[in-house]
Parts: C-alpha cells; structure tokens; sequence
C-alpha cells in the first residue's frame, strides 16, 4: 500500500473514532442536561418550613403562601455546594421568607428578601463550601439593583445647621441633620459616633427623608439599615430588607424611620439589597448642599466683598458651591452682619436668592454712601446665613 493510501486509511479511521466519540459525549451531555433539568424540585411546605435537601442540590421552587422559613437538609461534606431557590409569591404576596442564623449575604450587609409583590418571582443563588455551616447567598444573581443608595447622608455625619443631639423642635417637619427631619414638633433626634458617620435614635414620631422625585426611577425599591427602629415607606411598613410596591417614576418618595437606633441606611432600586458603601464626605456634603447651604462666621469675618450702587445702598453676590433645588429657596440671615466702606454702615441687611447658584446680599436704608464705592460685608458678632431649599 502506497504512503498517500496509508494515509488516507489512517484519516477515515480517526474521522470514525472521532465521530463516534462525538456521539457518545452527545448522548452524555443530553443525558446530564435531563437530569439537571429532573432535578429542579418544587418544595411542599410543612408547617410553614421549606425544608431544602441539598443531597442532590440544583433548581429548588418555593410557592410563598404565608411568611416562610427556610430550613436546610442532607448537605454535602467536603465541597462545593451550589444552588438556585427560585421564590413565588402567591396571589396575596407580601410574604417574607425567615431565613436560618447561618445565611450570609455575600459581601456583608443584610440578607436579601425576595420581592413581595403579588405573583412575583425571584430567583437567589446560595453556596457552602463547610457542609452548611455558613450558607452564602451571593449578590450577583440577576442584576435587580442598581446598588446607589438613593438617601443622603447615610451616615448622619453632614450637620451643616449645627444640631444639638437631643434638642426639642419646636415645629413639625423640622430639619435637623442634613436631609432628616423630626416628624413630630418637640420631639428630637439623638445621634453619636459609630464606627463611620454616627447613629441616630429615632423618636416615637419618627425621623425621615423625603427623596426628591428627579432622582426615582420608579418600580420596586430595597431598604436596609442597622438598628432596632422600624421604618415606612410612603407610609407602608417595610421590614429591614424588605421591598417596596412599585413606585411611580419621578414622585417624591418618604423614608422614615420610628423608634430606634438607625446606622448605615440605605435605599436602592430593585428587589436585591445590596452591601452598604460609606460615599465620600465632601460628595454628601455637595448632594446636602442642593437642598441647604449654611455660611458660618465668626467675630469680625469677612462674608464678600460689596459695591456700592447708591448713597443708601450696596450689594454682593456670592456663587454657591451648587445649585440648589429652587430659585426660590427661604435665606435666613442672622443679626450683626454689617457692611464697611471702610466705616461700619447702619441699615437692613437681608440676602436672597438671585438663581439657584447665585446668593445676593445687600444693604439698604443706609446714609451717605459714595456710589460706585466698595467695601465689604462682615459680620459684628458671630453669625450665619442659611439657605432652605428642603422638601
């Protein structure tokens, strides 16, 4: 037999070997992919426990007809488990699933529930690799949640108003810390440091942050935080952890917090909570600063300098660090300020907003003042102006 003849009959063996291979590894790979799919079990719940037997572990479906709890059976020693849990809720929803101590959110933070509406359906991912000891339910399942925590000043670390811990307010809706409001007038807020930021105890009446509608997509939102207060959304109860119903896009949304320690809160679009991220001071600082400024001086310091467009009046204008929410935001300014040209002038002093980003202040009613003078606005005795542009 010729060389070129060998190696032909050599080819049409290894082609033959090589298409039977590829058969056999077919019937393999279909075989494996029905048994998977054989493996995807509804769970019946007995006493309102789902118990999961991990002994064979792949697909699990649990129909939600009343607060469930979970419970794991038959888990493999010595490697890796993972599985998927796929939740359902019943026509009613609202559901909660109670999950075991050794349930770890992946990352940190607070275990996801599933969403609760009425029919819907959430798939979470798990895994132990310590035959159940600690079962991790992992975070990148399915790509629910942005992970932007849509509160301000999480951490309750932004004061530009100078709140004292503890201070009676003496109004409804008042504004304390940054973005927070004490909802009931003479209750208070009290707050001290915690390992970032502070912790705040919320009082009988509650502590709360309206979310500016702009920055609400709408649909289904997550809340967590640490801590033993309760907490509504819009006025509905929601369990730490818990989702919303889904929201209108572009409403305002209120966050409030009841009768208990509140640290690291966050609220974020989607039904998956995602682990807390401290923001940058100076990037809080700026989102407060859209909705208050406050400028503090002490004794005898400069404001900004002023012209003098009259003999009874003179003006500045200060470009703030933001714009503000509305040209038409409340300026509080405290006595003692004054303006020099380079003697100190009598007169009302009062500041408003000229545009979002654009503060005026200005003398008027003074005497004998030379027109297209300058001179400068300064401050007696310590004092602030406050800029309001709240919810």
């Amino acid at each position: 037999m010729s060389l070129a003849s060998r190696l032909t009959a050599l080819a049409q063996a290894i082609g033959a070997d090589i298409k039977a291979i590829a058969t056999k590894l077919g019937g393999i790979e279909e075989g494996a992919q029905k048994n998977a799919w054989d493996q995807l079990k509804a769970v019946a719940l007995v006493g309102g426990v789902a118990t999961l037997d991990l002994s064979s572990p792949a697909g699990f479906r649990v129909t939600l007809t009343g607060n469930t709890a979970l419970a794991f059976s038959n888990v493999p020693t010595g490697r890796v488990v993972v599985f998927t849990v796929t939740f359902v809720q019943d026509a009613t929803g609202g559901r909660l699933v109670i999950y075991p101590g050794n349930v770890k959110a992946d990352g940190g933070g607070v275990v996801a529930q599933p969403a609760t509406a009425a029919g819907a359906v959430t798939v979470q991912s798990f895994y132990t690799d310590d035959g159940g000891a600690t079962i991790w339910q992992a975070r990148d399942l399915s790509g629910l949640g942005t992970g932007d925590n849509l509160l301000i000043n999480p951490l309750f670390r932004i004061n530009q108003r100078g709140y004292v811990s503890g201070t009676a307010t003496t109004g409804a809706n008042q504004y304390t810390l940054d973005r927070w409001r004490v909802v009931t007038s003479g209750q208070s807020l009290t707050f001290s440091a915690a390992s970032i930021g502070n912790q705040i105890t919320a009082p009988a009446g509650g502590v709360e942050q309206v979310i500016e509608g702009v920055n609400n997509q709408g649909g289904v939102h997550t809340l967590t935080w640490s801590g033993t207060a309760t907490a509504t959304v819009n006025g509905t109860a929601i369990n730490n952890g818990g989702q919303t119903a889904s929201l209108t896009a572009g409403a305002n949304v209120t966050v409030r917090f009841i009768g208990g320690t509140v640290r690291e809160a966050k609220f974020e679009s989607g039904a998956v909570a995602t682990p807390f991220r401290s923001p940058l001071f100076s990037a809080d600082l700026l989102l407060c600063q859209r909705y208050c400024v406050v400028y503090t001086l002490g004794n005898g310091e400069g404001l900004a300098n002023g012209t003098v467009t009259s003999s009874t009046s003179a003006y500045s204008w200060l470009l703030l660090p933001t714009t503000m929410r509305t040209s038409s935001a409340a300026v509080v300014v405290s006595s003692g300020l004054a303006f020099y040209d380079p003697s100190s002038r009598s007169g009302t002093i009062a500041a408003k907003l000229q545009t979002p980003f654009m503060l005026q202040v200005g003398i008027t009613g003074s005497s004998g003042m030379s027109p297209g003078g300058s001179g400068y606005f300064a401050w007696l005795s310590g004092g602030k102006i406050t800029i309001d542009a709240e919810l």
